[in-house]
């Protein structure tokens, strides 16, 4: 009788925890989990029951004359970046390629210029479509339904006129990182990149079309785009592990999350931007405060409640910054600045915690972070390509426009003088071996 009691109290147990994990899965945690960390574990995990390659990657590879060894933002130093086995190159269209008038602009044809220069040396070029705010600023707003059909045109456009020198398109960047993404949503976000991928479908030939994923959106944004992969030939994936969070540690995360976007997308997974931040130190509180003090704040309680006072102060670019973020009051774009990486870029410092276990960023650690990764991803038969971010040290940080900001200064192959650092040998050596 006491065994039937405890096996129904047992039974119960079982069926009320089934029961809270399953509102938990359904209910809950997709109002919190954007990333959709619910799904990695599962992914990541039955990545290992799947194929790990496909008729669609074996067709890519095909396309690509093989896997795809490539760098962002390179210079014109095509020798060099041809002696570090170097293959591919990757930098943004920054222009519409016509104006209101139809004429060709100066933006577009510098780039078709630029373009043209590394595919007649040798390199296949990737080719990353304008933003939304370059739409915008057209005046096609991708949210007004009457834009579709010239959005559409342009990317056939795009398709058409670049033949033979553009070997592979990103439609736009990073959508979900607010700074790229905004006024857009998601969601509109999503259409703009997928009306794109259906336009360039039948006018691309042997080009490649795709989009990548960032941030903390990417299973929300893989999911909005799953009704336009059949016109994407891959998904590709930006990662910074130990540069703009401090959660992840170790580097067999690149592992998980490649498998991860494998597994949920079932397309073909390029590395689209990972790299390792070559330089960077944590700064003490006094350091801090004498940063602050120089906008007139005698610490950072004192900051906060200034803090349109504060951000009004900041270099143009980053005061620029500051004011583009989405904030519903003056507490949250404080907590934006203080609580977030961008404190990094306030206090030009890496704050402690943003590294990997086992790589500081110093430019003898950055090399290591590169021989190091590529063993892990020749193991990953579904991962058709690599591109390094970036060729070059910068001489001011993007987001800030500081130059003694290590956040966007620091993550290149080669220094500002074009010398190579120990990456630029790592990288070198990584792609000879493939």
């Amino acid at each position: 009788m006491k065994k039937k009691k405890g096996l129904k109290i047992l039974i119960s147990v079982i069926a009320v925890l089934l029961a809270l994990i399953f509102i938990a899965w359904n209910f809950i945690l997709p109002k919190v989990d954007t990333l959709g960390f619910r799904y990695v574990a599962v992914n990541a995990g039955t990545s290992f029951l799947k194929a790990q390659t496909s008729d669609e990657v074996d067709a890519l590879l095909k396309k690509t004359d093989g896997f795809i060894k490539g760098v962002c933002h390179p210079n014109e130093n095509y020798q060099q970046i041809g002696e570090a086995n170097i293959e591919w190159v990757r930098f943004d269209i920054s222009h519409l390629p016509y104006d209101e008038n139809g004429e060709l602009t100066e933006g577009y044809l510098s780039f078709k210029e630029r373009a043209k220069g590394y595919a007649d040396n040798g390199f296949k070029v990737m080719a990353i479509t304008p933003y939304p705010d370059d739409y915008i600023e057209a005046g096609l707003d991708p949210r007004d339904e009457a834009n579709k059909e010239e959005i559409q045109k342009i990317a056939k456009f795009y398709a058409t006129d670049l033949q033979g020198i553009v070997s592979a398109f990103q439609i736009t960047n990073e959508m979900g990182i607010e700074h790229f993404t905004l006024p857009l949503t998601l969601e509109e976000a999503a259409y703009f990149m997928g009306i794109q991928c259906e336009a360039m479908q039948d006018v691309k030939e042997e080009i490649i079309v795709g989009y990548n994923l960032a941030g903390t959106t990417l299973y929300e944004t893989c999911r909005l785009m799953k009704p336009y992969h059949d016109y994407c030939d891959y998904v590709a994936l930006d990662l910074y592990l130990g540069c703009f969070e401090n959660v992840f540690k170790d580097i067999w995360v690149f592992d998980a999350l490649l498998r991860y976007v494998w597994s949920y997308s079932g397309k073909p997974v390029i590395l689209n931007e990972f790299g390792y931040m070559g330089y960077g130190d944590v700064k003490t509180e006094e350091q801090k405060n004498d940063i602050l003090k120089t906008y007139g704040y005698e610490n950072e309680e004192a900051a906060r409640k200034d803090i349109m006072g504060l951000i009004n102060n900041l270099p143009k670019d980053f005061k620029e910054h500051m004011l583009s973020l989405e904030y519903a009051n003056e507490k949250e774009l404080a907590n934006k600045l203080f609580d977030t990486e961008l404190a990094n870029h306030l206090y030009r410092e890496l704050q402690g915690g943003y590294q990997l276990t086992d790589y500081r960023h110093t430019p003898e650690d950055q090399g290591k972070f590169f021989t190091d990764l590529f063993k892990r991803l020749y193991n990953l038969d579904f991962l058709c390509g690599a591109i390094v971010y970036c060729y070059s040290d910068s001489d001011a940080c993007y987001i800030c426009g500081q130059p003694d900001c290590p956040v966007e200064t620091g993550w290149g192959l080669v220094d500002l003088n074009g010398n190579p650092k120990p990456a630029y040998y790592a990288v070198k050596d990584a792609f000879a071996n493939k």
